[in-house]
């Protein structure tokens, strides 16, 4: 007798032929069979086997490849960079192969299970025509008993194709692109009659019982079945309950209760076996089993809960990119790896970029207790959405159910939405709506024509928020504020936005902040897919401009800069009462996107990037944090009185009913100066509550310093932690320009100072003319763009002996910068040799510096084109330094240009133009068909 479930394994080679385009199922039978020249494995992308396609007739004759191909080279325009991609083969891959049918398969059902294509396909038994499916993410199944030839040799044929351009999503961009083919194993189960379809249990929302849900399919019989179940703890191995249900046809329903079970969450990944046996009288027709995690997520108000307890959502934008893979990897060690990195930097929820993981990510995730937002591809139609809700409703991960990122959402948009809603509703009612990353048309880029358009409290169409409140869970807004203009977060504007959405916000796309790229990693794509082709362009770019040596340099640097934005934009999004979690775009790198994506506090072998410590990122990414009103100006004066606000937003298990609160203030010698304490009573769960006020005064220092300001917490269950950089300067009574007439100030050249100098004049020039120049920002570039800065050097020079520095301008610079030029040399024929030099982007690289010296002639000339504000005291100490050491003998340039290059640039009158702007909330390169076209 058969024991079933039988499953049959189809892996390993397959003939495989190929054509142009797809199958047209109506007028179209597979290719002969002299067409198929080639073996091919499954699973397999045709693209990592072309050594087994090259000898063929299609590959020399028929075959077309990827047309938005082309080789990568810097610089690569002044616009906005395209995705990188590979030359994959496009068109229809047919996969043929035999098997023998067991003599009593007519006795029950024969389901074929494909674990996933790129991106349909078409399916065959026997010449008879099977079905067909369309979408690249998730499984599918389908049944193969009407056709099967019981006890014979059975011919299958699976055509896939990857030529349609309705769909896209972060799995099929990039370096993977579209490449296509069989990407997981396939399988015949064999069951009785009957077979058990599907499994979904959740709990109410009390966690007090389980309901499950579960799809038989098969044939009709006169009596029903039997279904056995069973829940296991895996570590023991202990059952906590078992029982019997009969079943039928279609979904059978039930409760029971929840037998002790421990919660699943972040904190205690707790998971049960479930245990399934399918049987009529004592013949068993099909068994199954998976894992379950007991949970419940929440929107309560503007907040969420999970399992009823408050929870911020501390996530990162997972773009799908794998450098040593290609496409996305099989391997659960893998995503364990990944993800055990990511809970160590704070990080407790994953938002998955217009895709859904495979299977073994989610397991990973489910084991861990790492959340997940899942999305369909921007296009996706109502049989991908759900595809995705069946796949991943059994993972207690996965909270989150999106719709895609940044279309627009007209009225027919958000109706469509609103189908997708109700079935998440239905199918999947224990995890959250989230209808669109990023509400293009209805917070940002917004018509004022359109009816429901409103200008307060924010600029906004009301009448497509309401519409979209009135089916979702949580909204993920437009994270600009963070993002793109993360310096100029207004904490007035930001609560008069977020206030208007009243649902949990997920602050969407919080970073995407660029950093150096690190040519040191070029070596670990050498034969893989990728190849080294980016980094090897980026290299000879940067030796071509004459600046290799400086490389690791650029890339140590840019990394502690956008350090410090990242700190401050999460910070700043940590401390609103209105903000319920957000996805960081700055987790990891992601070079497909934009052809060199830099962004990641890691690089895209999960490793730490330069500067970066996992107990740093986590003072402002851990669950529990402390947070500051420090703002941008961190320049100190000695004697100078700061009050400093402190907050808690505590996310614990329970509030915190009696702590301590103590601060110090030390140097880098870790010496301390001031130093200060305070009890501090109930504290809320799950809200930004004030702590109190630092009071303190700034020591008299003689010399300026770096200070850091550290606070403690600690009570309860709480330990936390934070830290801020401040700069303590000396009070200056006098200048030295009043005693000191032999050195020029000025605030721009012209022919009558250009002879003082040449004939032996000292002269400071604090502007620009008439050197050409670009603006500078302390924002640093934003993600992937060419126009912007991605690091700052200050050098080792005798000027800046006295001014405290890391080597690079850190926010003791802030004013100094920002509103700021820099001089660009490219064009100049004078000597680059800057004392502080501003680093553009690798993709065009502009040799610039904000402070220099020359020798023109007989005398010398100091340039200076950063921003001097008086009541900056950071600004006005470098000015003192710069006067001094214009009197000093150390004050020697060894860059000598002749007084005619000055005057043939004052003659010229040069000016850059530059378009500085960045494609804001919409990624042209992740869009397709409107929603009216897709759903023909």
């Amino acid at each position: 007798m058969t024991s079933y479930p039988e499953i049959i394994s189809l892996d390993g080679d397959w003939q495989f032929a190929y054509t142009r385009s797809e199958p047209k199922v109506s007028n179209q039978d597979p290719p002969a069979s002299e067409a198929f020249e080639a073996m091919i494995p499954v699973p397999g992308y045709w693209d990592d086997y072309t050594e087994r396609l090259q000898y063929t007739d299609f590959w020399s004759r028929v075959s077309r490849f990827n047309p938005e191909y082309r080789r990568i080279s810097f610089p690569m325009g002044a616009g906005k960079p395209a995705d990188a991609s590979l030359p994959f083969l496009l068109g229809t891959g047919w996969y043929k192969k035999s098997f023998v049918a067991g003599a009593d398969w007519t006795n029950g059902t024969v389901t074929l299970c494909v674990g996933g294509v790129t991106l349909e396909a078409w399916v065959w038994l026997n010449g008879h025509f099977i079905g067909h499916h369309v979408g690249h993410l998730t499984p599918f199944e389908m049944n193969l008993e009407e056709y099967i030839k019981p006890g014979k040799s059975n011919q299958l044929i699976i055509a896939v194709a990857n030529t349609r351009t309705d769909r896209i999503g972060c799995s099929i961009r990039g370096f993977t692109g579209k490449s296509a083919g069989i990407y997981r194993s396939v399988e015949l189960k064999v069951a009785g009659h009957k077979r058990i379809k599907d499994c979904y249990i959740h709990a109410d929302r009390n966690l007090k019982q389980l309901m499950w849900e579960i799809t038989i399919e098969g044939k009709q019989s006169e009596r029903a079945q039997t279904l056995d179940w069973e829940i296991q703890d895996p570590n023991s191995e202990h059952i906590l309950a078992s029982g019997s249900q009969s079943v039928d046809l279609g979904v059978v329903k039930w409760t029971s209760s929840t037998f002790g079970m421990k919660t699943w969450s972040d904190h205690h990944p707790n998971l049960y076996r479930i245990r399934l046996c399918l049987r009529d009288g004592q013949t068993v027709s099909d068994c199954s089993e998976q894992m379950f995690g007991l949970r419940t997520i929440e929107a309560k108000g503007i907040s969420l809960q999970l399992n009823g307890i408050p929870v911020i959502l501390r996530g990162l934008t997972d773009h799908a990119y794998f450098p040593e893979t290609c496409t996305p990897p099989s391997d659960l060690e893998y995503y364990r790896m990944t993800l055990k990195k990511l809970r160590q930097l704070g990080f407790n929820w994953v938002r998955f970029h217009t895709w859904t993981p495979p299977v073994e990510c989610l397991q990973a995730a489910d084991e861990l207790g790492m959340m997940l937002q899942v999305e369909s591809p921007n296009g996706f139609a109502e049989s991908d959405w759900l595809d995705i809700l069946y796949t991943c409703r059994r993972h207690p991960s996965v909270i989150i159910y999106c719709c895609g990122n940044e279309v627009p959402l007209n009225e027919e948009m958000i109706a469509y939405v609103k189908q997708m809603a109700l079935h998440m509703q239905a199918l999947a009612p224990d995890a959250l709506f989230n209808p669109m990353e990023g509400l293009h048309s209805v917070e940002y880029l917004v018509n004022e024509e359109d009816e429901g358009y409103v200008s307060e409290p924010y600029p906004h169409n009301a009448k497509r928020m309401a519409e979209l409140r009135s089916y979702s869970d949580v909204f993920a807004p437009h994270g600009v504020l963070f993002s793109y203009h993360s310096l100029d977060t207004d904490d007035f504007k930001m609560e008069q936005r977020l206030q208007m959405y009243k649902r949990p916000c997920l602050i969407h796309e919080a970073g995407i902040n660029d950093s150096y790229l690190n040519l040191d990693l070029e070596h670990r794509y050498k034969g893989t897919r990728i190849g080294t082709e980016m980094y090897a362009a980026a290299r000879t770019y940067v030796e071509k401009m004459g600046l290799i040596q400086n490389a690791p340099l650029y890339y140590q640097n840019s990394c502690k800069w956008m350090l410090q934005i990242v700190k401050y934009s999460i910070e700043n999004i940590r401390r609103s009462q209105y903000v319920s979690g957000y996805d960081f775009l700055g987790a990891i790198d992601c070079h497909w996107h934009r052809t060199g994506y830099a962004v990641g506090l890691l690089n895209e072998f999960y490793e730490l990037k330069a500067g970066v410590s996992v107990e740093s990122v986590r003072q402002y990414n851990g669950e529990s944090v402390l947070l500051a009103d420090c703002g941008k100006h961190r320049n100190l004066t000695s004697g100078q009185q700061l009050n400093l606000s402190i907050w808690a937003s505590l996310f614990g298990q329970t509030p915190l009913e009696h702590g301590k609160m103590w601060w110090t203030l030390l140097d880098e010698e870790r010496t301390v100066y001031v130093r200060g304490e305070q009890t501090i009573p109930n504290i809320a769960l799950g809200k930004v509550e004030a702590l109190g006020e630092i009071q303190l005064t700034i020591p008299d220092l003689p010399l300026p310093r770096k200070m850091l300001l550290e606070v403690y917490l600690n009570g309860g269950e709480y330990q936390v932690k934070n830290s801020w950089d401040y700069w303590v300067f000396p009070t200056i009574e006098q200048l030295p320009a009043e005693k000191q007439p032999a050195t020029r100030v000025l605030s721009s050249l012209d022919a009558e100072s250009i002879s003082y100098i040449a004939n032996g004049g000292k002269a400071l020039l604090l502007g620009e003319k008439p050197f050409p120049t670009l603006p500078t920002t302390f924002q640093i570039m934003s993600g992937g763009r060419v126009q912007g800065n991605n690091a700052t050097v200050v050098r080792e020079h005798p000027l800046m002996m006295e001014f405290p520095h890391e080597g690079f301008c850190d926010w003791q610079f802030y004013s100094m910068l920002e509103g700021a030029e820099t001089v660009v040399f490219n064009d100049l024929e004078i000597p680059f040799d800057p004392i502080v030099e501003v680093v553009s982007s690798y993709k065009m690289i502009r040799k610039q510096s904000s402070l220099f010296e020359l020798r023109v002639g007989e005398g010398r000339l100091l340039v200076c084109t950063l921003r001097f504000d008086e009541a900056d005291c950071a600004a006005r100490y470098l000015y003192y330094k710069m006067l001094n050491y214009m009197e000093s003998n150390a004050f020697n340039p060894t860059s000598t240009i002749p007084p005619e290059k000055l005057r043939i640039l004052l003659e010229e009158s040069r000016s850059l133009d530059v378009d500085f702007t960045t494609d804001e909330g919409y990624d042209n390169g992740g869009h397709v068909l409107a929603v009216t076209e897709l759903k023909g």
